[in-house]
């Protein structure tokens, strides 16, 4: 008698194996969409006749935040010929389904069942909650307009207003913009990347801080030779001494990491980047200056 699915294979070239390597082996075959057929004609894997199966090229794992609450069941799987699959989620008594989430928190929908196309690997979280959980709120508060920047708080894609309250485990997207001069260094929490998510457990006050990039005014501009500027994206750096450069966004992005250039003349192509204004950083014996570039 034939087991369960246990012996996965995830190639359409069947591998070599012995003519009795199976042998007393009860499982069923797994092998990727249009195998079954080479499979069953292969040296040593005929062995498994039509206990052979397809399975579709993505996984699918779905399961419910809280079992206590509420299971979930895949009534109808993908296969190799469809991608189209359906889940649903089954409240237990005195409980109710919310939605469905991926894996980092995103909503993906209300709708249960949920039929949907799979065409990645995915994890499904159904979320429950007991009927008699009493909702709890949290404050999120921030200064949009900070020194240097600016900050956009979002929830599903409605803009969180400073004082705003938010149900726990709300998903937040944080969007931190520099002004021009400026450049956005970290969130309160320290990290660094300007577009971030962020799961709300607790009253949360949000800050971002920018610093500036300094400035080239009262310097001595002999270190270096810019032209043409407004440039249609080449242009030419001349410098008096040997300097690290670096070039910046109008945002504070780095467009361009540092690189280390000899005293010269040297020629800097940007005819990649968007039209707009840049800053290019140079750096010389301790020293930093930074110029403007218009690129049309």
């Amino acid at each position: 008698m034939w087991g369960k699915p246990d012996l996965s294979v995830y190639t359409l070239d069947p591998p070599k194996v012995g003519e009795d390597a199976f042998e007393n082996l009860n499982c069923t075959l797994q092998v990727p969409c249009m195998g079954a057929a080479i499979y069953r004609i292969a040296d040593g894997w005929d062995y498994f006749g039509d206990n052979i199966v397809e399975i579709p090229p993505y996984r699918l794992v779905v399961e419910s935040n809280d079992d206590k609450y509420g299971s979930v069941q895949v009534t109808t799987p993908a296969t190799c010929e469809s991608d189209i699959v359906t889940v649903s989620a089954v409240p237990a008594p005195l409980c109710h389904f919310v939605c469905w989430r991926d894996r980092s928190g995103n909503k993906l929908s209300e709708a249960n069942p949920y039929v949907f196309a799979l065409t990645s690997d995915l994890s499904l979280i159904a979320e429950f909650r007991s009927d008699a959980d009493t909702v709890v709120w949290y404050t999120v508060d921030y200064d949009p307009m900070p020194e240097g920047g600016r900050v956009r708080v979002e929830c599903e894609g409605v803009e969180v207003q400073p004082g705003g309250h938010l149900e726990s485990g709300s998903v937040l997207s944080l969007q931190a913009e520099a002004d021009a001069g400026y450049r956005f260094a970290a969130w309160w929490d320290g990290e660094s990347a300007p577009s971030r998510e962020y799961y709300l457990d607790a009253d949360l006050e949000i800050s971002a801080t920018f610093t500036p990039l300094v400035s080239n005014e009262g310097l001595d501009k002999g270190l270096c030779r810019i032209w043409p500027n407004p440039a249609d994206g080449r242009f030419y750096v001349e410098l008096g001494r040997d300097a690290c450069l670096e070039i910046l966004s109008a945002q504070g992005v780095v467009v361009r990491p540092a690189m280390e250039l000899d005293a010269g003349c040297h020629e800097v192509d940007m005819s990649g980047q968007a039209a707009g204004l840049y800053f290019l950083r140079l750096t010389a014996s301790q020293e930093s200056r930074v110029f403007k570039l218009l690129l049309r």
